[in-house]
This record gives C-alpha cells, structure tokens and sequence, in this order.
C-alpha cells in the first residue's frame, strides 16, 4: 500500500488533519492503529470501546529498529516528526535493516481485506532522508490562513509525490480544500507534547492580517466610491438624463429649401499611384561560389574563388529556395553554385626543378628530357584552341 506524508509549518494543522482523515475513519472501521502523537485515550474510549490504538516511542525504536516489527499486519502507523527515525542526509546502506525492510515491504503485510499503511509526519520532505522521501506516493501540504485575518481555518493541498512545502510544483497538485479547525477534532489528542492543553497563538499588540494595510484603506474605499459613481451615471444615461460633465446637443436650425441649380461640371483629377518599389536583390558575387557542403547535418558551407576557402554556418548565412537549392548572403553578395568567375584562377605549380639545384638543367638526362612535363604551360594545340576562342566572330551579312 502507499506511503503518504503531511507537511507544514508548525501549529499550521498536520497533526489535526492526520487525526481528521486518518485516525478517525481508521478507528470507525475497526482497524488496528499505531501512532506517536499524544492521544486522549479516555475521550476515544468512550467514542469507540473496542478501539485497538498502539502508542509507540520513537526514542525506543532508534534504541531497538526490531521494535518496528510489533506493528501487526494490516495496521495503520502514523510517525509524528519521522525525521528523528529518518534523518536528512542518511544513507540507505547505513540505515537500520528493520526500518529498510518494514518500509520497503509493508504492502505485503496483509491481514484480512487491510494493508498495512505508514503515514509520516513532519514540517517538510526535505527533514528525512532520501530513501525513505522516495517511497511518498501523496503528500498532504497544511497552510494556516493567518495572513488573511482567519487564524481559524487553514487550506490542505493534496500532491502526487514527494513535494516541498515551498517548492510544490503546481503541476503536481491534485486537490486543494479549505478548513476549520473544529474543537471536535481536537478533543482526541494534545497537539503541543511538551505541555498542556492547547495554546493560543497572538501576539499582544501585533495582528498579523494584509486586511490591515494602509493600501486596503485607500483602495477599497476609492473603489467603492467609484463603482456608485459610475452606476448612478450609467442609470442616469440609459433614463434619457444627462449626464454630468457631458455637452448637450443644440437643436438644429430649420432647414430652408431652394430651388435646385444646374451644377458645372467640375473636373477632378485623380491621383495616379507610382507603382511600389521592389527591393532590390543583391548582387551576383563575381568572386565566390559554393564549393561544397559538408557536416554531420550539412550544417558548414564551403566557398571557393579559385585561390581562397571559407567556411560558412548554413542556418545563419544560407537559405534554401523553393528548388533545393542553397543561396548564401555575404557582405551583400548573392553568391550560389553558379556565382563567381567562369575562369577561376588557378595557382601555379612549383618547378620542382629549380627548388633543387642538385638536378639542374646542367646535369638533366636526355630520358627526362624527352619526357611530357606534368606541370607547367599547357600544350600547344590547347593554346591554339584558346586563342581561337578569344577572337571576336565576325557576322557577315546574307547575301541571297
């Protein structure tokens, strides 16, 4: 079964509404129950005779963890100020076995329909440890409404899991209900173990309530003043009044009628719209082209202009058109696969003979000689053809 917690500030109703909604539906349905809080044994007695409540000390258990053991199966134990068995910081391979293994394994302690089920009590999670903070499957968050003016009533917030009662994240929060503290919920235990009776909470002289802020004093009356204002304006209006503050209308002159007149025509020029600008493109780059793209995700662009590389970040410089086709924008240039020179210049190859003056022209075979250079001017035939290239064509005239 699961393992449920109650959290908040002190005196603000954990044990109140672990007596509320655990202890006294436990005890109507006849169920064993083991608890620490101090419990005023005659007053259950005489509400429930066959009642079988089990008080336990914690300081005993911490002296002998076996002790947890006596819980017989399918009871209830409530742990008031479990951090003292469970402290912050503890680790789970230092922790007593007993207390590991009864948490751990306490839904299979069954007896009858009943599953064994533990409650922890504390002023918040992060006061015990983290092996026992991670079996919470609800936590029940008290709230005392002080700040409001009603130190009698309280708001109880239900989360799914361990939460903090000053980080409880709303996305967690399953139900949230308003209460009153009831003298008939107090009567079956004592709230304060270190005294008597139930002490009130008020400092003399001191009322801790926003209703008593000087704002609340000069708001709210300007607002009400306001809102009559306005309501008695707004019933003058609809009555056919006026209202307060508003020009009335001036009765128009009689309307004299005259003979109608040919009108002149009148000319009227209209306005001719110049027609809307388009933004200019950039400009082609007459430098650079895409060389290649390349990258787990295709994310770096390679440019190119025949002698220099450079790298761009295709998310940030580059955009692709409705083609496929990637469109980078650099110092205001367009530049694409097609951008650039046609005639991209090459560098020139190295002679690797004068970079040795050990094998010089002096010293060349005939063999090497007679050879086809790899590097260097191209041949003459290629030239010719360049040559031809660059002469301009002459169109002559048809003569038919």
């Amino acid at each position: 079964m699961s393992i449920v917690s109650f959290c908040g500030k002190p005196r603000s109703g954990k044990s109140y509404s672990c007596i509320e909604h655990v202890l006294l539906p436990a005890l109507e349905k006849g169920r064993s129950v083991w608890c620490n809080i101090p419990l005023m044994m005659d007053v259950i007695r005489s509400r429930f005779p066959t009642a079988s409540v089990s008080w336990f000390d914690a300081g005993e258990w911490l002296r002998d963890p076996e002790s947890i053991e006596q819980v017989e199966p399918g009871s209830i134990l409530i742990i008031d100020e479990c951090w003292r068995l469970f402290p912050s910081g503890q680790k789970s391979n230092v922790a007593p076995m007993a207390f590991r293994s009864f948490l751990a394994e306490h839904g299979h302690r069954t007896a009858g329909d009943w599953t064994t089920e533990v409650v922890l009590i504390c002023q918040d999670l992060s006061q015990i440890a983290g092996w026992v903070r991670v079996l919470v499957e609800r936590t029940y968050v008290t709230t005392k409404l002080s700040a409001l003016g009603t130190p009698d009533r309280f708001r109880l917030e239900v989360f799914s899991g361990p939460v903090g009662v000053d980080r409880a994240p709303k996305r967690q929060l399953v139900q949230s209900y308003f209460k009153k503290y009831d003298s008939a919920v107090y009567q079956y235990y004592k709230s304060q173990t270190k005294g008597e009776g139930h002490g009130k909470e008020e400092l003399q002289g001191v009322k801790a309530s926003i209703w008593r802020r000087p704002i609340f004093w000069l708001v709210i009356p300007a607002a009400l003043v306001g809102a009559v204002w306005a309501s008695l304006n707004l019933r003058h209006f609809f009555k056919g009044g006026a209202v307060e503050g508003v020009p009335q209308p001036v009765a128009a002159a009689p309307v004299q009628h005259l003979a109608a007149q040919p009108l002149a025509a009148v000319p009227v020029s209209v306005p001719v719209l110049a027609p809307a600008r388009k933004e200019a493109s950039p400009a082609l780059s007459t430098r650079w082209r895409i060389a290649g793209i390349f990258g787990p995700h295709d994310e770096q662009v390679i440019l190119y202009d025949g002698r220099y590389t450079r790298v761009l970040d295709r998310l940030r410089d580059c955009t692709q058109n409705g083609y496929g086709e990637t469109r980078c924008i650099v110092e205001g240039e367009l530049i694409t696969h097609y951008s650039g020179r046609d005639e991209q210049s090459i560098p020139e190859a190295p002679d690797f003979g004068k970079l040795n003056p050990s094998r010089g022209d002096a010293k060349e075979s005939k063999a090497g000689a007679d050879r086809p250079s790899r590097v260097g001017s191209p041949p003459a035939a290629l030239d010719r053809h360049s040559q031809q290239l660059d002469r301009p064509r002459v169109v002559l005239p048809n003569q038919g």
